[in-house]
Parts: C-alpha cells; sequence; structure tokens
C-alpha cells in the first residue's frame, strides 16, 4: 500500500504542473494558458494591453500544502500502516478540497473575474482544462486506497489489467451517476433556474420546509406511499414466489412455456399503454366492463375506478401486481432450477406431500434468493413508480391516491409549486434528498433482517 500511495501522491502533485486553465477574450485569437502555480502565486495578466495582477491565492496554497504533506506521509509512515493511511486520507482529501475551491476562485461569477472584467473589454472567460480531471481522479485514488484493506491494495497491483478494463465502466458510473450529486447543492439555495450561481444561500430553510409540511399536502403524500407501498409489499412480494413455485410444478413442458412467457409480457408494456388500457376497460362512459354491468342490472350505473377514492390504491397495487409479477419471478424459477431433485424423491419416499416438499425443500432451496429480494423490497417501502402515478392518478383522487413521487414532480416541474409558485426545484430536491436518507436506512434494516434469516442472502 505504501508503494502505490507514494507513486499516487507524486503523480497527483506532479499534475499541478500541467495547463489547467485557458482565458480568453473576444480580441483574443489564441487562448492563454496557466497552469496551477501561476494559480497559487498569482499572475500578471496583460490582456489586450491591459495589466492585471491576479495576486496570491489562498486556496490553491492550501491545496499545495496538503499536497505535500500527503507525499510526506507517504514516505515518512510508510511503515506505520494506520498513520499512513489517516494522514495520506486526510491531505488528499483536504488538497482536493481546496484544489477545487481554487478553480471556483474563476468562475464567472467570482469577485476576481468580475473584477477583472471591469478594466477588460469584452469581458474575460476562464475555461477548465480537461488535464483538471486527472489529478482530481489520482486524489480521490489515493483517498479510497487508504480506505481498503492491504489485500485489496496489492490486488490493484497484481490484477492491474482487469481494472484497467474495469475502468471504462467505473467512469460512465462516476460522470452519470456521481458528478450529477452535485445537484444537491440546490437544496441550500435559493435556486435560481437560469443560472444556479447566482441563486442564493437559504442554508437548511428547505429541510424546515419538509418537516413543517408533514401536517399538509406532503404529509398526506407520505402517509399515501407507505399505506400503498405495504400493500403492495405483502402482495407483490410473495407473488412471484409463488408463481415460480407454480410454474416449476407444472408437468406439461409447452404448457409451462406458455403461462411463463404470458404472465411476463406485461413488463413490456409501458405505463402509458396500460393506462390507456385501463381506462378502456373501466371508463365511465364507453367501457366495456360498465357496458356489461348495465346489461346485467340497469340500475347498477357506471362506475369508474380511477374515479373513486376508495379504490385508487386497489387499482396502483393492483397493475403492478399484473405487470410485474411474471417478470419477477424469472429469478426465483432460475433459483428453483438449482434445487437438488434427488431431495424431492427421498421426500416421496418418506410420504411427502407437495406442501411438505415444497415447505421443507423448495423454501429453504432458494432461501437465499428470498433474503435477497427481502432486502432490496424493504428500501421501497418508501418509493413508488412515478410512470404509473403519472398515468392512473387524478385531482379527484389525491387525498387517497397522490403518492411521493407524483407529488415531488408536481412541486419541482409542474406549474404547481409548494407555495404557489411555479416550480419549487429546491424544496422538491430536499424531499426526495430525505426520502433517500430514510430508503438507505431501511436498506441496513433489510440487511440486518436478512443476516438473521439467512445469512448467505445477506448484501454485506
Amino acid at each position: 500500500m505504501s508503494k502505490l500511495l507514494k507513486f499516487t501522491s507524486i503523480f497527483a502533485f506532479l499534475m499541478y504542473f500541467v495547463p489547467f486553465l485557458r482565458y480568453s477574450t473576444p480580441r483574443m485569437r489564441t487562448p492563454n494558458t496557466m497552469n496551477f502555480f501561476h494559480i497559487w502565486f498569482g499572475r500578471n495578466f496583460m490582456v489586450d494591453g491591459v495589466p492585471y495582477n491576479a495576486g496570491l491565492n489562498i486556496n490553491a496554497t492550501l491545496a499545495v500544502v496538503f499536497a505535500l504533506t500527503g507525499i510526506a506521509c507517504a514516505w515518512i509512515f510508510g511503515n506505520k500502516k494506520m498513520l499512513l493511511r489517516v494522514t495520506v486520507f486526510l491531505s488528499s482529501a483536504l488538497s482536493l478540497i481546496f484544489f477545487i475551491l481554487a478553480r471556483a476562485d474563476f468562475g464567472r461569477h467570482a469577485p476576481f473575474v468580475q473584477e477583472l472584467n471591469e478594466v477588460v473589454r469584452g469581458g474575460i472567460v476562464f475555461q477548465v482544462n480537461q488535464a483538471f480531471s486527472v489529478p482530481v481522479a489520482v486524489m480521490l485514488f489515493s483517498a479510497i486506497v487508504c480506505l481498503t484493506t492491504d489485500q485489496f491494495a496489492r490486488n490493484i497491483v497484481k490484477y492491474k489489467w482487469w481494472y484497467i478494463m474495469l475502468l471504462p465502466g467505473l467512469i460512465f458510473l462516476v460522470i452519470f451517476a456521481y458528478i450529477p450529486m452535485t445537484g444537491l447543492a440546490i437544496m441550500f439555495l435559493d435556486f435560481n433556474v437560469m443560472d444556479m450561481f447566482q441563486s442564493n444561500w437559504v442554508g437548511l430553510r428547505w429541510f424546515r420546509e419538509v418537516f413543517d409540511s408533514l401536517d399538509g399536502n406532503f404529509g398526506t403524500a407520505l402517509v399515501n406511499t407507505v399505506i400503498i407501498s405495504v400493500q403492495r409489499f405483502l402482495i407483490t412480494f410473495p407473488a412471484p414466489i409463488i408463481l415460480a413455485i407454480l410454474i416449476t410444478e407444472c408437468r406439461g413442458r409447452y404448457y409451462k412455456k406458455f403461462v411463463q412467457s404470458v404472465s411476463y409480457l406485461p413488463n413490456f408494456i409501458s405505463w402509458s399503454i396500460m393506462g390507456g388500457l385501463f381506462m378502456a376497460l373501466f371508463n365511465a362512459q364507453f367501457s366495456m366492463i360498465n357496458a356489461i354491468r348495465a346489461a346485467l342490472d340497469p340500475d347498477m350505473g357506471t362506475y369508474f375506478m380511477l374515479h373513486h377514492v376508495s379504490s385508487i390504491r386497489s387499482v396502483l397495487v393492483g397493475t403492478g401486481l399484473w405487470r410485474g409479477v411474471g417478470w419477477a419471478s424469472i429469478i426465483f424459477i432460475a433459483a428453483l432450477s438449482n434445487v437438488n431433485t434427488e431431495l424431492y424423491e427421498s421426500a416421496r419416499l418418506d410420504g411427502a406431500g407437495k406442501i411438505a416438499q415444497i415447505r421443507h425443500i423448495t423454501i429453504p432451496g432458494i432461501s437465499a434468493i428470498i433474503v435477497l429480494s427481502l432486502i432490496f423490497a424493504i428500501p421501497g417501502l418508501l418509493g413508488d413508480n412515478l410512470d404509473q402515478a403519472w398515468n392512473f392518478i387524478n385531482p379527484l383522487v389525491y387525498s387517497r391516491g397522490r403518492t411521493l413521487s407524483y407529488y415531488i414532480w408536481q412541486i419541482g416541474i409542474r406549474n404547481q409549486g409548494a407555495f404557489g409558485i411555479s416550480g419549487n426545484f429546491s424544496f422538491s430536491t430536499t424531499v426526495g434528498f430525505v426520502l433517500s436518507v430514510f430508503g438507505f436506512l431501511l436498506l441496513m434494516l433489510g440487511n440486518w433482517l436478512g443476516k438473521k434469516i439467512n445469512p448467505d442472502g445477506a448484501i454485506w
């Protein structure tokens, strides 16, 4: 580990010499460049014939100090593993933070740039060089290595080509999953859609608004989501297991394939089409179901489930079950194929019936998969499907049918802001973040329960 940290820390520091910023004005033919040490010590600009001195950058100074501290710690504490991990991790993390802050000092709304724009015709523009990502990635790698075991660090060196093959996938994940998380900063801003950097800092205001609105629309949406999710969990979690067992017990080969194919085909139907099918079947004015009802008993009248508060939750649970049960059963059917068939033969010789075989052989044989599915299902108790809600929810059933995803969509995107304004992105982001935190806690709870039931099925 010490050798790896020595290499990465020195390499990250050497990258400070690479040109990081390009600056240009409308009159410049070729953008000028400067490396990190220009940012650190300050630079005498001669822009369009106008001299300007940037001065010493305190953030860049601290970034260099902590980078050198990390290099020193990697060499001094090479034989002291715990001290090496702690010092290099803190140095890398702090250097990275101040490194990014130093770059932010050259943003177009930074005071230094605004002051420079007053003396330069047409303004000056600073752009990040692609090399900026290299030291950031290296310092992140150093910090991650400090949090890993010695065996993992040795494996990185030993199986370096495998990790290089893994690198494109990791880069894709970072770009499209982790970098967008920087947008969570709007939870602390009065977000301006036109320009995030001109938004006012409001601290924890939106968190207070979230918890203050528990007795309002947010509280209603939260209760609806929990009730619908619990109902969906109690019905749709065991349903794929039961269906998989029934399909496996079928003796007819072609009938088994037919049932399995028909059961998971609804998964390929979008919620928009499914919503249209549901309206065609149950619409109060022209649906087939209501036509049959009227023919059987004219006094029954028409009935449309999407317009009745008492039935909307059953609609959401039922349509979700119909669409997903077949697809979810595939993993259990695959697990059942690995159960030892000799156990069933022995059980039959001992006089065990089908129910006893399922109870004592089938269920224990796939218990690890059941526990894993349980762990992933528990965090969903605070979640729901926006596509489904968007196609089935309407103002007539808001009191029992409006879910959190639909509520967040209304606040953040649709022109029905929480406080009478057009789209409150900060509030909706805060709601989503709070739910994500509770979802993570539920995931931890699910993993703990999974370990109690079957340690082989737990995630960690």
